[in-house]
Protein backbone atom coordinates (compact mmCIF):
# COMPACT_ATOMS: atom_id res chain seq x y z
CA UNK A 1 0.00 0.00 0.00
CA UNK A 2 1.89 3.34 -0.96
CA UNK A 3 2.38 5.25 1.99
CA UNK A 4 0.57 8.16 0.55
CA UNK A 5 -3.06 6.07 0.67
CA UNK A 6 -1.62 4.74 4.01
CA UNK A 7 -1.21 8.05 5.81
CA UNK A 8 -4.31 9.55 4.37
CA UNK A 9 -6.41 6.40 5.41
CA UNK A 10 -4.95 6.40 8.86
CA UNK A 11 -5.92 10.32 9.17
CA UNK A 12 -9.04 9.32 8.68
CA UNK A 13 -9.30 6.38 10.97
CA UNK A 14 -8.16 8.71 13.74
CA UNK A 15 -10.35 11.53 12.96
CA UNK A 16 -13.44 9.77 12.81
CA UNK A 17 -12.81 8.20 16.30
CA UNK A 18 -12.07 11.54 17.57
CA UNK A 19 -15.63 12.78 16.12
CA UNK A 20 -17.13 9.69 17.52
CA UNK A 21 -15.94 10.19 20.99
CA UNK A 22 -16.94 14.20 21.01
CA UNK A 23 -20.18 12.86 20.04
CA UNK A 24 -20.21 9.64 22.73
CA UNK A 25 -18.60 12.51 25.20
CA UNK A 26 -22.19 14.80 24.43
CA UNK A 27 -24.84 12.23 24.86
CA UNK A 28 -25.93 12.76 28.08
CA UNK A 29 -26.81 15.98 27.16
CA UNK A 30 -28.09 14.59 23.39
CA UNK A 31 -29.09 11.03 23.51
CA UNK A 32 -29.29 11.21 19.93
CA UNK A 33 -25.46 11.36 19.50
CA UNK A 34 -24.60 8.14 21.13
CA UNK A 35 -25.91 6.61 18.06
CA UNK A 36 -23.76 8.61 15.53
CA UNK A 37 -21.00 8.12 18.05
CA UNK A 38 -21.05 4.24 18.05
CA UNK A 39 -22.23 4.47 14.04
CA UNK A 40 -18.55 6.38 13.36
CA UNK A 41 -16.74 4.49 15.84
CA UNK A 42 -17.91 1.43 14.08
CA UNK A 43 -17.03 3.12 10.37
CA UNK A 44 -13.48 3.69 11.93
CA UNK A 45 -13.02 0.21 12.74
CA UNK A 46 -14.33 -0.90 9.55
CA UNK A 47 -11.87 1.54 7.77
CA UNK A 48 -9.02 0.00 9.96
CA UNK A 49 -9.81 -3.27 8.80
CA UNK A 50 -9.28 -2.18 5.31
CA UNK A 51 -6.15 -0.66 6.00
CA UNK A 52 -4.89 -3.70 7.89
CA UNK A 53 -6.22 -6.16 3.93
CA UNK A 54 -4.45 -3.71 2.52
CA UNK A 55 -1.30 -4.19 3.81
CA UNK A 56 -2.10 -7.60 3.52
CA UNK A 57 -1.84 -7.96 7.01
CA UNK A 58 -5.83 -8.99 8.40
CA UNK A 59 -6.23 -12.69 7.07
CA UNK A 60 -2.13 -13.48 8.15
CA UNK A 61 -1.69 -11.96 11.46
CA UNK A 62 -5.50 -10.91 12.59
CA UNK A 63 -7.44 -13.59 11.10
CA UNK A 64 -10.43 -13.45 13.97
CA UNK A 65 -10.87 -9.51 12.33
CA UNK A 66 -11.17 -10.59 8.77
CA UNK A 67 -15.22 -11.15 8.85
CA UNK A 68 -15.54 -8.30 11.74
CA UNK A 69 -16.87 -5.79 8.72
CA UNK A 70 -19.58 -7.96 7.71
CA UNK A 71 -21.31 -7.74 10.64
CA UNK A 72 -20.52 -4.30 10.93
CA UNK A 73 -22.35 -3.18 8.31
CA UNK A 74 -25.66 -4.27 9.88
CA UNK A 75 -25.54 -1.47 12.16
CA UNK A 76 -25.12 1.68 10.03
CA UNK A 77 -28.17 1.95 8.84
CA UNK A 78 -29.44 1.18 12.02
CA UNK A 79 -27.66 3.62 14.26
CA UNK A 80 -27.94 6.50 12.21
CA UNK A 81 -32.31 6.25 11.51
CA UNK A 82 -32.39 5.92 15.69
CA UNK A 83 -30.01 8.98 15.25
CA UNK A 84 -32.69 10.81 13.35
CA UNK A 85 -35.45 9.29 15.64
CA UNK A 86 -33.67 10.34 18.91
CA UNK A 87 -32.92 13.79 17.68
CA UNK A 88 -36.16 14.41 16.42
CA UNK A 89 -37.56 13.85 20.52
CA UNK A 90 -34.27 15.29 21.98
CA UNK A 91 -34.47 11.76 24.15
CA UNK A 92 -33.22 7.66 23.78
CA UNK A 93 -35.54 5.13 22.18
CA UNK A 94 -37.68 3.15 24.01
CA UNK A 95 -35.54 -0.36 23.97
CA UNK A 96 -38.20 -2.15 21.95
CA UNK A 97 -37.47 0.24 19.56
CA UNK A 98 -33.86 -0.15 19.84
CA UNK A 99 -34.49 -3.62 19.24
CA UNK A 100 -36.61 -3.63 16.42
CA UNK A 101 -33.52 -1.28 14.34
CA UNK A 102 -30.49 -2.97 15.99
CA UNK A 103 -31.49 -6.36 16.96
CA UNK A 104 -30.44 -8.05 13.35
CA UNK A 105 -26.67 -6.25 14.02
CA UNK A 106 -26.68 -7.54 17.33
CA UNK A 107 -27.20 -10.94 16.56
CA UNK A 108 -24.35 -10.55 14.08
CA UNK A 109 -22.13 -9.67 16.46
CA UNK A 110 -23.10 -12.24 18.44
CA UNK A 111 -22.74 -14.76 16.09
CA UNK A 112 -19.21 -13.48 15.30
CA UNK A 113 -18.27 -13.30 18.51
CA UNK A 114 -19.33 -17.14 18.80
CA UNK A 115 -17.73 -18.29 15.73
CA UNK A 116 -14.89 -15.99 15.57
CA UNK A 117 -13.62 -15.56 19.27
CA UNK A 118 -14.96 -17.97 21.77
CA UNK A 119 -15.28 -20.82 18.91
CA UNK A 120 -13.19 -20.12 15.75
CA UNK A 121 -13.03 -23.05 13.18
CA UNK A 122 -9.33 -23.30 11.19
CA UNK A 123 -10.67 -22.98 7.44
CA UNK A 124 -7.53 -24.63 6.46
CA UNK A 125 -8.15 -27.66 8.26
CA UNK A 126 -11.57 -28.35 6.51
CA UNK A 127 -11.20 -26.27 3.06
CA UNK A 128 -12.90 -23.33 2.93
CA UNK A 129 -15.97 -24.95 1.00
CA UNK A 130 -16.04 -27.25 3.51
CA UNK A 131 -16.25 -24.63 6.66
CA UNK A 132 -20.25 -24.85 7.08
CA UNK A 133 -20.05 -21.49 8.80
CA UNK A 134 -19.21 -19.57 5.86
CA UNK A 135 -23.17 -20.23 4.58
CA UNK A 136 -24.29 -17.84 7.78
CA UNK A 137 -21.66 -15.40 6.76
CA UNK A 138 -22.84 -15.27 3.69
CA UNK A 139 -26.25 -14.99 4.95
CA UNK A 140 -25.34 -11.84 6.72
CA UNK A 141 -23.26 -10.36 4.26
CA UNK A 142 -26.28 -10.21 1.96
CA UNK A 143 -28.76 -8.59 4.99
CA UNK A 144 -26.24 -6.13 5.65
CA UNK A 145 -26.79 -5.07 2.26
CA UNK A 146 -30.02 -4.97 2.02
CA UNK A 147 -30.34 -3.44 5.64
CA UNK A 148 -28.06 -0.47 3.80
CA UNK A 149 -30.30 -0.16 0.98
CA UNK A 150 -33.38 -0.11 3.14
CA UNK A 151 -32.30 2.48 5.47
CA UNK A 152 -31.04 5.00 2.76
CA UNK A 153 -34.55 4.55 1.34
CA UNK A 154 -36.15 5.55 4.97
CA UNK A 155 -34.22 8.48 5.49
CA UNK A 156 -34.74 9.49 1.77
CA UNK A 157 -38.46 9.15 2.22
CA UNK A 158 -38.77 11.19 5.53
CA UNK A 159 -36.64 13.95 4.40
CA UNK A 160 -38.86 14.56 1.99
CA UNK A 161 -41.75 14.37 4.18
CA UNK A 162 -40.18 17.10 6.53
CA UNK A 163 -42.35 20.26 6.52
CA UNK A 164 -42.24 22.03 3.34
CA UNK A 165 -42.14 25.47 5.36
CA UNK A 166 -38.93 23.70 7.41
CA UNK A 167 -36.22 24.12 4.71
CA UNK A 168 -33.68 23.94 6.68
CA UNK A 169 -34.57 21.12 8.08
CA UNK A 170 -35.39 20.00 5.06
CA UNK A 171 -31.75 20.63 3.14
CA UNK A 172 -29.68 19.47 6.21
CA UNK A 173 -31.94 15.84 6.10
CA UNK A 174 -31.38 15.66 2.00
CA UNK A 175 -27.88 16.33 2.70
CA UNK A 176 -27.34 13.67 6.00
CA UNK A 177 -29.29 11.07 3.54
CA UNK A 178 -26.81 12.39 0.20
CA UNK A 179 -23.97 11.23 2.53
CA UNK A 180 -25.17 8.12 3.98
CA UNK A 181 -26.62 7.09 0.16
CA UNK A 182 -22.75 8.29 -0.83
CA UNK A 183 -21.36 5.77 1.40
CA UNK A 184 -23.92 3.19 0.48
CA UNK A 185 -23.34 3.63 -3.45
CA UNK A 186 -19.55 3.36 -2.68
CA UNK A 187 -20.15 0.23 -1.00
CA UNK A 188 -22.76 -1.25 -3.14
CA UNK A 189 -19.93 -0.39 -6.16
CA UNK A 190 -16.98 -2.41 -4.56
CA UNK A 191 -18.61 -5.99 -4.80
CA UNK A 192 -19.94 -4.83 -8.35
CA UNK A 193 -16.62 -4.32 -9.79
CA UNK A 194 -13.70 -5.63 -7.99
CA UNK A 195 -14.63 -8.86 -10.13
CA UNK A 196 -14.10 -6.82 -13.28
CA UNK A 197 -10.46 -7.10 -15.20
CA UNK A 198 -10.12 -3.19 -14.86
CA UNK A 199 -10.14 -2.71 -10.88
CA UNK A 200 -6.96 -2.27 -9.55
CA UNK A 201 -6.25 -1.84 -5.70
CA UNK A 202 -6.18 2.51 -6.46
CA UNK A 203 -9.91 1.61 -7.59
CA UNK A 204 -10.09 0.15 -4.01
CA UNK A 205 -8.31 2.93 -1.77
CA UNK A 206 -10.86 5.75 -4.41
CA UNK A 207 -13.61 3.53 -2.93
CA UNK A 208 -12.65 3.58 1.00
CA UNK A 209 -12.34 7.11 0.41
CA UNK A 210 -15.80 7.85 -0.97
CA UNK A 211 -16.86 5.89 2.12
CA UNK A 212 -14.86 8.00 4.20
CA UNK A 213 -16.57 11.17 3.12
CA UNK A 214 -19.80 9.64 3.07
CA UNK A 215 -19.98 9.11 7.21
CA UNK A 216 -17.55 11.89 7.30
CA UNK A 217 -19.93 14.00 6.13
CA UNK A 218 -22.87 12.85 8.24
CA UNK A 219 -20.30 13.81 11.13
CA UNK A 220 -19.45 17.30 9.92
CA UNK A 221 -23.51 18.14 9.44
CA UNK A 222 -24.37 16.53 12.55
CA UNK A 223 -21.56 18.49 14.49
CA UNK A 224 -22.45 22.12 12.82
CA UNK A 225 -26.36 21.78 13.34
CA UNK A 226 -26.86 19.56 15.48
CA UNK A 227 -30.85 21.18 16.48
CA UNK A 228 -32.45 21.13 13.46
CA UNK A 229 -34.74 18.18 13.81
CA UNK A 230 -34.72 18.20 17.83
CA UNK A 231 -38.83 18.94 18.25
CA UNK A 232 -38.59 19.77 21.63
CA UNK A 233 -36.39 22.93 20.94
CA UNK A 234 -39.37 24.16 18.63
CA UNK A 235 -40.44 26.14 21.31
CA UNK A 236 -36.72 28.03 20.68
CA UNK A 237 -35.97 30.63 18.80
CA UNK A 238 -34.38 29.18 15.09
CA UNK A 239 -33.12 32.32 13.47
CA UNK A 240 -31.13 35.03 15.40
CA UNK A 241 -30.63 33.45 18.12
CA UNK A 242 -32.89 31.99 20.60
CA UNK A 243 -36.49 32.38 22.33
CA UNK A 244 -36.82 32.39 25.85
CA UNK A 245 -38.86 28.95 27.28
CA UNK A 246 -42.59 29.38 25.52
CA UNK A 247 -45.88 28.13 26.23
CA UNK A 248 -47.39 28.96 22.99
CA UNK A 249 -48.88 25.26 21.68
CA UNK A 250 -48.98 23.43 18.21
CA UNK A 251 -52.95 24.68 18.04
CA UNK A 252 -52.43 28.15 18.85
CA UNK A 253 -48.91 28.32 16.44
CA UNK A 254 -51.60 26.82 13.78
CA UNK A 255 -54.26 29.16 14.79
CA UNK A 256 -52.16 32.22 14.49
CA UNK A 257 -50.48 31.25 11.31
CA UNK A 258 -54.03 31.16 9.91
CA UNK A 259 -55.08 34.46 11.25
CA UNK A 260 -51.68 35.93 9.36
CA UNK A 261 -52.57 34.18 5.76
CA UNK A 262 -55.14 35.70 6.10
CA UNK A 263 -54.23 38.81 7.23
CA UNK A 264 -51.75 38.81 4.32
CA UNK A 265 -54.11 38.32 1.63
CA UNK A 266 -55.70 41.43 2.59
CA UNK A 267 -52.10 42.83 1.34
CA UNK A 268 -51.54 44.46 5.01
CA UNK A 269 -47.59 44.57 3.94
CA UNK A 270 -48.62 47.51 1.19
CA UNK A 271 -47.75 50.03 4.21
CA UNK A 272 -44.45 51.22 3.92
CA UNK A 273 -43.78 51.46 8.07
CA UNK A 274 -45.35 48.18 8.21
CA UNK A 275 -44.11 46.70 11.65
CA UNK A 276 -44.28 43.11 13.76
CA UNK A 277 -45.64 45.31 16.31
CA UNK A 278 -48.50 46.51 14.53
CA UNK A 279 -49.11 43.30 12.52
CA UNK A 280 -49.30 41.66 15.98
CA UNK A 281 -52.25 44.12 17.07
CA UNK A 282 -54.22 43.31 14.22
CA UNK A 283 -54.09 39.66 14.93
CA UNK A 284 -54.72 40.12 18.92
CA UNK A 285 -51.37 38.45 19.60
CA UNK A 286 -48.13 39.37 21.56
CA UNK A 287 -45.62 40.73 19.33
CA UNK A 288 -42.69 37.84 20.46
CA UNK A 289 -45.39 34.72 20.04
CA UNK A 290 -45.98 36.52 16.30
CA UNK A 291 -42.20 36.34 15.94
CA UNK A 292 -41.60 32.41 17.32
CA UNK A 293 -44.83 31.75 14.67
CA UNK A 294 -43.12 33.78 11.38
CA UNK A 295 -40.24 31.92 12.44
CA UNK A 296 -40.88 28.55 12.89
CA UNK A 297 -44.08 28.19 10.66
CA UNK A 298 -42.76 30.18 7.65
CA UNK A 299 -39.20 29.32 8.44
CA UNK A 300 -37.61 32.71 7.78
CA UNK A 301 -37.60 36.40 9.92
CA UNK A 302 -40.90 38.62 10.07
CA UNK A 303 -38.48 41.25 7.66
CA UNK A 304 -38.01 38.72 4.99
CA UNK A 305 -41.57 37.01 5.25
CA UNK A 306 -42.64 40.83 4.20
CA UNK A 307 -39.97 41.14 1.87
CA UNK A 308 -40.86 37.76 0.17
CA UNK A 309 -44.78 38.62 -0.48
CA UNK A 310 -43.81 41.84 -1.99
CA UNK A 311 -41.47 40.81 -4.13
CA UNK A 312 -44.08 38.56 -5.20
CA UNK A 313 -46.63 40.74 -5.85
CA UNK A 314 -44.50 42.91 -8.07
CA UNK A 315 -43.96 39.82 -10.05
CA UNK A 316 -47.50 39.46 -10.42
CA UNK A 317 -47.54 43.04 -11.17
CA UNK A 318 -44.90 43.06 -13.84
CA UNK A 319 -46.22 40.12 -15.78
CA UNK A 320 -49.82 41.41 -16.04
CA UNK A 321 -49.19 44.80 -16.31
CA UNK A 322 -45.93 45.79 -18.73
CA UNK A 323 -47.00 48.95 -18.63
CA UNK A 324 -46.37 49.87 -15.55
CA UNK A 325 -42.96 51.81 -14.83
CA UNK A 326 -40.97 49.85 -12.26
CA UNK A 327 -41.14 52.98 -9.72
CA UNK A 328 -45.08 52.71 -9.70
CA UNK A 329 -44.48 49.10 -9.24
CA UNK A 330 -42.02 49.53 -6.13
CA UNK A 331 -44.42 51.94 -4.55
CA UNK A 332 -47.11 50.21 -5.02
CA UNK A 333 -46.03 46.90 -3.10
CA UNK A 334 -44.31 49.02 -0.64
CA UNK A 335 -41.71 49.87 -0.67
CA UNK A 336 -40.60 53.38 -0.24
CA UNK A 337 -36.77 53.47 -2.26
CA UNK A 338 -35.61 51.77 -5.43
CA UNK A 339 -32.89 50.97 -3.89
CA UNK A 340 -34.53 48.43 -1.28
CA UNK A 341 -36.82 47.43 -4.02
CA UNK A 342 -33.96 46.42 -6.40
CA UNK A 343 -32.03 44.65 -3.38
CA UNK A 344 -34.90 42.34 -2.34
CA UNK A 345 -35.69 41.22 -6.25
CA UNK A 346 -32.27 40.29 -6.83
CA UNK A 347 -31.88 38.51 -3.52
CA UNK A 348 -35.11 36.63 -4.09
CA UNK A 349 -35.19 36.08 -8.08
CA UNK A 350 -31.56 36.39 -9.04
CA UNK A 351 -32.06 39.40 -11.41
CA UNK A 352 -32.90 43.03 -10.85
CA UNK A 353 -36.15 44.23 -12.11
CA UNK A 354 -35.18 46.07 -14.73
CA UNK A 355 -33.62 42.23 -16.07
CA UNK A 356 -37.10 40.57 -15.10
CA UNK A 357 -38.50 43.80 -17.11
CA UNK A 358 -36.63 42.44 -20.45
CA UNK A 359 -37.41 39.63 -20.25
CA UNK A 360 -39.87 37.73 -23.28
CA UNK A 361 -43.21 39.04 -22.30
CA UNK A 362 -44.56 35.03 -20.85
CA UNK A 363 -45.63 35.44 -17.33
CA UNK A 364 -45.98 31.68 -16.76
CA UNK A 365 -42.35 31.63 -17.94
CA UNK A 366 -41.06 34.26 -16.09
CA UNK A 367 -42.87 33.40 -13.00
CA UNK A 368 -41.64 29.77 -13.57
CA UNK A 369 -38.23 31.77 -13.32
CA UNK A 370 -38.23 32.99 -10.39
CA UNK A 371 -39.98 30.60 -8.31
CA UNK A 372 -37.55 28.20 -9.70
CA UNK A 373 -34.44 31.35 -8.28
CA UNK A 374 -35.94 31.82 -4.93
CA UNK A 375 -36.67 28.23 -3.55
CA UNK A 376 -33.03 27.10 -4.70
CA UNK A 377 -31.66 29.67 -2.67
CA UNK A 378 -28.20 29.56 -0.80
CA UNK A 379 -26.63 26.57 0.55
CA UNK A 380 -27.58 25.75 3.93
CA UNK A 381 -24.14 26.61 4.94
CA UNK A 382 -24.82 29.65 3.51
CA UNK A 383 -27.92 30.41 5.61
CA UNK A 384 -27.69 29.54 8.82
Amino acid sequence: MPGFWYMLFLAIVFQGSFMSVLFLLTARSRPANLYLGIALLAFSAQLALYILFWEGRLHSEFPQLSSLGIYLQLLFGPLLWMYIKSLKNDRHLAVGEVMIHLGTGLLGMIYYLYSRVLFPVDPAALGVNANPRRYVVLFFFFLGLISLGFYVFLMARASYRVHSGSRFKRRWFKQITFFFGLYVLAYYGYYLLVRTSFFTAYWDYGIGLLMGIGMYGIGYMAYRYPHLLDERNQKKKLIGGQYESSTITDRAMTSILRKLDQEMQQKFWYKDNISLDALAKRLGVNKHQLSQVINQGKGITFTEYINKLRIDESIRLLNEHPDLSIKEVYFEVGYANKTSFYTHFKRLTGMTPTEFKALPANPADNQNRTDDSSTSGPSPQAEF
